[in-house]
């Protein structure tokens, strides 16, 4: 739907689609939740990063953090949407060898094997038993709706060759999702056996390769980690610095010229470093980032999104106020600690004020709605 209506309308991001029918000032609420959002999964990815540094060189978490971000900025600028997407073919083939095919099965040997996995951990770890149904209701709903609304996925779709292409790579990347997922879990399980007093969780890998792995192939791993986290932040800082160029900066400056926004791109890519530079340093939590900025994007785009694309009763004040009140509830609720989960309360705030507000204001008249 969306590429379909890409190729019709022209338009580059996320935000901009929402603007296209709802206007400046809805396109501009988007952008200011995509940068946000998005600049919370860069600084993430800094923060795994600058932790490797930490345990293989030995220097502070904020020097790593301030390396990996001048590295992944600098190539990003330079090479463009492009670069990001050969890089991150090279980048996922390293990772692919060197988690799936060194870290994975020595890891799994020095714990003694799955047998011996089994029998140690304790069985409520293996079970889904210590799951609520709230909890998983609560994950479900932050994947569902953080996922498909994240800007880079919606330029990677217009970078596809085709149609075909494009199904093809959508179907073969959640499947990928499937296996990541497996893979972390076993290596956590395995790490758990191996590592049962690890301080903190994050360090995990890094501790294994340093541990476990044989000095000249712990080299290539140490690679192959990083590799995993640079091919995020390249996609993650196109994505949203384009949103913090086009949907906010030009939207209020309408008058700015196609080479005077390419340099507004790159500088908007510099300013976004900044600002991932310095949530990683504040709040240098690594599953907190991602659950934080996981569920602003699904409260705050998720509901309104697919309004704007299938529900034709929506209007620019419902829209705004769906993604108002979703993303401030759910940034609140994680930055506060509240014992309620961001998503699964931002979601249905932010699908009531859409639908309410949408029916008690003044409809789009179909020239809008089918222009």
């Amino acid at each position: 739907r969306v590429r379909s209506l890409g190729e019709r309308y022209h338009f580059t991001t996320l935000p901009e689609m929402i603007g296209k029918r709802m206007g400046r000032g809805v396109q501009i609420l988007a952008g200011i939740v995509t940068v946000v959002g998005i600049s919370g999964f860069i600084a993430d990815n800094f923060v795994g990063m600058g932790t490797i540094f930490k345990v293989y060189l030995g220097m502070d978490l904020w020097l790593g953090i301030l390396i990996a971000a001048a590295v992944t900025a600098t190539y990003t600028v330079l090479g463009g949407q492009l670069a990001a997407i050969k890089t991150d073919l090279i980048q996922w083939t390293m990772a692919v060898f060197g988690i799936i095919f060194i870290v994975l099965p020595l890891t799994v040997s020095r714990a003694g094997g799955f047998e011996s996995i089994l029998s140690v951990i304790p069985t409520g770890k293996l079970s889904f038993e210590s799951l609520t149904f709230y909890s998983i209701a609560g994950g479900l709903t932050s994947m569902i709706f953080g996922v498909q609304f994240q800007n880079h996925l919606i330029q990677r779709q217009f970078a596809a060759r085709n149609r075909r292409v494009l199904y093809f790579s959508t179907i073969l990347s959640n499947l990928t999702f499937f296996l990541w997922a497996a893979i972390c879990t076993i290596i956590g399980f395995a790490g758990a056996v191996i590592f049962p007093s690890l301080p903190s969780a994050q360090s995990l890998l890094p501790v294994i390769i340093n541990e476990i792995v044989p000095y000249g192939l712990n080299g290539f791993v140490i690679a192959s980690l990083l590799s995993i986290m640079m091919s995020s932040v390249d996609s993650f800082l196109i994505g949203v610095s384009s949103s913090l160029s086009n949907d906010i900066i030009k939207a209020l400056h309408p008058s700015f010229k196609e080479e005077q926004m390419l340099k507004l791109t790159k500088i908007s890519a510099l300013l976004i470093t900044l600002l991932s530079i310095l949530i990683a340093l504040l709040y240098p939590d690594i599953l907190g980032l991602i659950l934080a900025f996981f569920s602003t994007i699904a409260s705050g785009l998720g509901v309104p999104v697919i309004a704007t694309l299938f529900w034709k009763r929506a209007t620019p004040y419902g829209i705004g106020a769906g993604i108002i009140a979703g993303s401030l509830i759910a940034l609140y609720l994680r930055l506060t600690g509240s014992i309620f989960d961001p998503s699964l309360l931002g979601v249905p705030i932010s699908f009531l004020a859409t639908a309410v507000v949408s029916l008690l204001t003044k409809p789009q008249s179909n020239s809008v709605i089918d222009s």
